[in-house]
């Protein structure tokens, strides 16, 4: 492999909205895929227990016609990974359902591949009674009634499944998948273009899954250019950039160790991981390693209808610290 891989990520969850002039941009750097997640885990389990999306119908469909549309005049691959946030097989339809509305209405044709991620009960249930299942940290035992009370139960797949679609569908335009881990779309395109270096793709995916969140300010739309031994991300926002720092400190995001990742069949270990900047407003890593586990295990989520939410408000009376919110 000589040349880098090139992604666009054009948002951090898809149905956030972007800004498309971003997105082509991305694209005129020569990106040969646009990847995005489109699941969270910050609103808790209800939405996986209620089946209902991330965000509304129409902001998906906002976010996909742009997407569709550059993927179908530049010829680019798309990946999005766990479906409106709840990460359901009926999501990854819905994704589906509305990239077909926008190809039927602008006569497009494109090849698309859904990759589900809903296990089946009665296999839970048979590896518990193997005791293959086990607690994913301080959790107590799963038991059969727990699995039967559960009202959907995914798994969060690894990047194999993103690379034996590609493998086997070298003509797709279109990816969507269920639940899957945050970096695994990014990190299995890589591998597909010919990076054999996972702990670098993996790293890259841990950071591109949130945008350009690892930048200065904050913002969308990111992009990435990945060789065997490094990665650098451009945040695509004119007044953002990516320092050495802002990069570092993105490894604590949404972790219990900056220096370790625990994920489907390992662990993306940063131990050795150096950060640089780049030229321009870039910055760069070197030095992950995915370190491969002994026995290969996926995150299984589920959750059940226990009860009804409850949403207090509160007010601020006092001027002085009125005056002072910004």
């Amino acid at each position: 492999m000589t040349e880098p891989v090139k992604i666009v990520t054009p948002v951090g969850s898809i149905g956030m909205g972007f800004d498309p002039a971003k997105l082509y941009e991305g694209i005129r750097l020569g990106a040969s895929a646009i990847i995005a997640d489109a699941g969270s885990t910050d609103s808790g389990p209800q939405k996986l227990a209620l089946g209902v999306t991330m965000c509304p119908h129409d902001a998906y469909v906002e976010d996909f016609e742009h997407i569709v549309d550059a993927a179908y005049h530049h010829k680019v691959k798309v990946l999005v990974s766990s479906a409106g946030g709840e990460r359901s097989n009926k999501h990854v339809d819905e994704f589906v359902d509305i990239i077909q509305e926008h190809c039927l209405k602008k006569n497009y044709r494109m090849k698309l591949v859904k990759i589900y991620a809903e296990i089946d009960k009665e296999l839970i249930k048979s590896s518990i009674d193997q005791g293959i299942v086990t607690p994913c940290g301080a959790v107590p035992e799963l038991q059969k009634s727990e699995v039967d009370a559960a009202t959907c139960i995914v798994a969060q797949m690894g990047l194999e499944p993103f690379v034996e679609a590609l493998r086997e569908h070298p003509d797709v335009d279109i990816i969507i998948s269920g639940r899957a881990y945050d970096p695994a779309p990014c990190a299995g395109y890589c591998v597909n273009q010919g990076i054999t270096n996972l702990g670098v793709a993996y790293h890259m995916g841990k950071v591109m899954e949130c945008g350009a969140h690892a930048g200065t300010p904050k913002s969308r739309e990111a992009f990435a250019t990945v060789w065997n031994d490094r990665f650098e991300i451009l945040p695509l926002q004119s007044h953002a950039r990516c320092t050495a720092y802002s990069l570092a400190s993105h490894s604590l995001y949404e972790n219990a160790r900056g220096d370790y990742h625990p994920g489907p069949g390992g662990a993306i270990d940063l131990t050795g991981a150096t950060f640089y900047e780049a030229e321009g407003r870039a910055g760069g890593s070197a030095g992950a390693v995915f370190q491969v586990a002994d026995t290969y295990t996926v995150k299984m989520e589920g959750a059940k209808v226990t009860g009804h939410r409850t949403i207090t408000q509160g007010s601020i009376r006092d001027p002085i610290l009125i005056s002072q919110i910004d």
